[in-house]
């Protein structure tokens, strides 16, 4: 397992994964395109925010903790 920091290469496919209906189904449902991309921006601003994202064989876990 490798744990990585998002950069702004990764905007495009984090906006894809969070917007799909089928990839949030029980996570309270899909966000909008404008949603997923203001909390990309919140993700990457300069904060005490806590975020891992977990690669383990090609598939990716998010967990983030927001202030």
């Amino acid at each position: 397992m490798e744990l990585r920091p998002y950069s702004e290469e990764q905007r495009e496919a984090f906006i894809s994964l969070n917007t799909c209906p089928i990839n949030r189904k029980n996570m309270n449902g899909p966000h909008t395109i404008e949603s997923a991309s203001k909390l990309f921006d919140k993700i990457l601003a300069p904060s005490n925010t806590l975020l891992s994202r977990a690669i383990y064989q090609d598939e990716v876990y998010l967990d983030i903790s927001l202030p």
